[in-house]
């Protein structure tokens, strides 16, 4: 490509505006250099009128797996940067990502989600059997849905894998009656692993 094309395709792409603060201070938001340039590229999709953009598209412009752009995203949403949303569009359901979250954590009053490595750990695992079962990568939804069970629901990461084990014995695939599977088994306090082999053995699970 001569300079002339390249600074052509420089100019036509257009810009983007971001706040000059994030990007001077992006570590202090708790951002890895990586997390940075993906909220970027997200910011710069919705200017576009993009507000979900593929993961293809993502993984080809960070030069990653679309697997590590999963687990970024995920990372994300678990320092409060970015929500995954739905809104309906002509009747339809549509998701988008929501980047105004940042604007609403004070980083000189220390209002930063400190991230559990422990259970940060515990989060790409469990994603990674669920891909594994599934044959496929997780959309950021449905890795949204497994972070909410382990950081909202308080379910034990041990106890999720059983559930999904039992999704994959009765062949149905679907996030729905996993979590139907958990509410129901707390529902009759079966917290653990262990909870469940020993309901197992007193034939209490049905």
């Amino acid at each position: 490509m001569s300079r002339a094309k390249g600074s052509l395709k420089y100019l036509i792409s257009g810009f983007s505006a971001v706040n000059n603060y994030l990007i001077q201070h992006y570590q202090e938001f708790g951002l890895t250099d990586q997390e940075l340039i993906l909220y970027l590229n997200l910011v710069s999709y919705a200017n576009q009128n993009n507000l979900f953009p593929n993961m293809k598209t993502l993984s080809k412009n960070l030069h990653v797996s679309e697997s590590e752009v999963f687990n970024l995203i995920s990372s994300l949403e678990r320092k409060r940067i970015l929500t995954i949303e739905t809104r309906d569009i002509d009747g339809k359901a549509s998701s988008y990502y929501d980047l105004d979250h940042i604007y609403q954590i004070d980083v000189e009053e220390g209002d930063l989600i400190e991230v559990d490595q422990n259970n940060s750990d515990e989060l790409e695992q469990l994603i990674q059997k669920f891909e594994v079962e599934f044959g496929r990568p997780l959309s950021p939804i449905e890795i949204e849905k497994v972070s909410g069970w382990l950081e909202v629901d308080h379910f034990n990461a041990d106890l999720v894998e059983v559930a999904l084990k039992e999704a994959v014995l009765a062949q149905v695939y679907n996030f729905k009656y996993i979590d139907r599977i958990l509410v129901t088994w707390r529902k009759r306090n079966i917290k653990t692993a262990r909870d469940y082999e020993n309901s197992k053995l007193n034939n209490d699970l049905l």
